[in-house]
């Protein structure tokens, strides 16, 4: 549960502080990426508005967590590439109480772990997507919850 908590906090933070000149490695750290793939990672690799962080292990425990925060010149562009990625993505969940709306596409149900998928999160001019590529659903889903909470409670 703390983990969950610690998640929802990350992606409300991401989100809320997209306003800022940071980039995403400087809005999702490198422990927020350890807590939610559940094990150590390489060092963040940015390109642009992307933030890339690896595991360190190799082979079947291999995981990967992509932060991508977009800059919109309006509300409405904002939601209009939210509601694209939504489409791109096909089947998956509305969580409720996170930016004005977010959207947790994974392997299986959200619960204490996750698979591979992505959480997507709009705010204002702002949309997040926090993107996960695991071998095995060990990706926990609070910590996910918290980081996109922490990001967005600051955009």
């Amino acid at each position: 549960m703390m983990r969950s908590t610690a998640v929802l906090a990350a992606a409300t933070m991401l989100l809320l502080s997209c306003g800022r000149t940071e980039g995403p490695c400087v809005q999702v750290t490198q422990v927020d990426a350890e807590e939610i793939l559940g094990q150590p990672v390489k060092d963040a690799v940015s390109e642009g508005n992307v933030c890339r962080y690896e595991s360190v292990s190799s082979g079947r425990d291999v995981a990967t967590l992509a932060v991508a925060i977009h800059h919109e010149r309006s509300v409405r562009k904002a939601r209009e590439g939210y509601e694209a990625w939504k489409r791109k993505w096909g089947s998956g969940q509305v969580v409720d109480g996170l930016g004005d709306s977010a959207y947790l596409q994974t392997q299986g149900k959200a619960g204490e772990t996750l698979g591979t998928g992505a959480l997507s999160v709009v705010r204002g001019r702002t949309w997040l997507v926090l993107s996960l590529v695991v071998a095995e659903k060990k990706a926990s889903y609070a910590a996910l919850l918290e980081v996109a909470k922490r990001v967005v409670r600051d955009a």
